[in-house]
């Protein structure tokens, strides 16, 4: 091998090495693909009860929902939608471990439904996940901040249809 062909093939590997991964950009069909994932998390939920597939929801926000988050998108709307439908499957991890007793993970996937729901500017979904804190804090005797919940679910929801979902709150 020429050395000039050594070193032009050195510095491309070099280069290589330097490169981010390639992400493949998130569009419709992955959004529709999550969707689904909650349609059919959400009907398992309501048959078998909240503890079921409660860990493959949490190993498919992991794996499958992040890697979509932390990737690209070709269009604004499709990353509004994949962060939305993220918010619907955090929502329902949370409920699964409010059903589950373990109110210390609910309030923390709560948490982060309402930040991603908020990201996505979806207002509904933002106002449906306070309404399931509320619930929460009333079951857990936290009246006051039950009803401070309560009242910002109301205001954060108002002027903003709902879309109807297949599961409800706790």
């Amino acid at each position: 091998m020429k050395r000039r062909d050594f070193t032009l093939t050195a510095l491309s590997s070099l280069t290589a090495f330097a490169l981010p991964p390639h992400r493949p950009r998130a569009g419709r069909a992955d959004v529709a693909a999550v969707r689904e994932a909650v349609s059919r998390f959400s009907r398992a939920d309501e048959r078998f009860g909240g503890g079921h597939a409660r860990a493959g929801v949490e190993r498919y926000l992991g794996s499958v929902v992040a890697g979509h988050l932390r990737g690209g998108f070709a269009r604004d709307a499709d990353r509004r939608a994949m962060t939305s439908a993220a918010a619907e499957l955090r929502y329902l991890a949370g409920w699964k471990a409010f059903d589950a007793g373990e109110h210390a993970a609910a309030r923390r996937h709560y948490d982060r439904a309402l930040r991603l729901a908020e990201e996505a500017d979806d207002r509904a979904l933002a106002g449906f996940v306070l309404r399931a804190m509320a619930h929460q804090a009333v079951d857990l005797g936290h009246g006051r901040t039950a009803l401070d919940l309560a009242s910002a679910a109301q205001d954060r929801s108002r002027g903003h249809a709902t879309r109807p979902r297949r599961h409800s709150s706790p």
